[in-house]
């Protein structure tokens, strides 16, 4: 029994999509958990490879990466650029889940690296002393304001007293005044109640 070239082409494209199914579900997988950690030639620790386009995802066939993924994974295969470009759906969620597992990467390689970690952490300490430096620059200022609006207050209480002291020597110059010219006045009546009978008598 022949099969046909259509019943082929369907089955290979199925084989492709399972696969491009199945290298998406490793890469959720490690943007949700992590990217699993192997060691290179040097015995340094090192993120696995991962594909980081759309063209290295469809490459991806597991011979990438270590032993105890291929064990895990088998149905990594590559496959065709057009079988996943031709697929709408699964061309976004690619795109977005590469998008999101290279910004872990990046922080996660930052943190393999110690003088990252120097950097980092020095970075921190320079931020909390410019904190601190800020907040006693403020404390100064703040006192600095303070003590100048204690003098100026004492400034204008002085100037008030001042004033007050004026008004009430100005007020005691004038009741004086004012006391003179009633005994004036009251000695100039009293003389004139005296020379007025001596006119008359004349």
């Amino acid at each position: 029994m022949s099969i046909s070239k259509n019943h082929v082409s369907r089955r290979l494209r199925d084989e492709a999509l399972s696969s491009i199914d199945a290298k998406y579900t490793l890469l959720e997988n490690w943007a949700r958990n992590g990217i699993p950690l192997r060691r290179n030639a040097g015995q340094a620790l090192e993120l696995e490879w991962f594909p980081t386009s759309l063209r290295t995802f469809c490459a991806w066939d597991g011979s990438q990466n270590d032993k105890a993924v291929r064990a895990q994974c088998g149905l990594l295969r590559r496959n065709a650029f057009q079988t996943l470009t031709s697929d709408a759906k699964r061309l976004q969620d690619v795109k977005a889940l590469l998008k999101t597992i290279t910004e872990q990467a990046i922080k996660a390689r930052k943190r393999l690296d110690p003088r990252v970690a120097v950097d980092e952490a020095e970075e921190r300490i320079r931020i909390e002393r410019e904190k601190r430096a800020g907040a006693l620059l403020g404390y100064r200022r703040a006192r600095q304001e303070a003590r100048e609006l204690r003098a100026s207050l004492f400034s204008e209480q002085r100037a008030h007293k001042q004033s007050i002291e004026q008004m009430d020597k100005h007020s005691k110059q004038q009741d004086k005044e004012n006391a003179d010219l009633r005994r004036q006045v009251a000695e100039l009546t009293d003389t004139l109640r005296k020379t007025t009978p001596i006119r008359r008598v004349r």
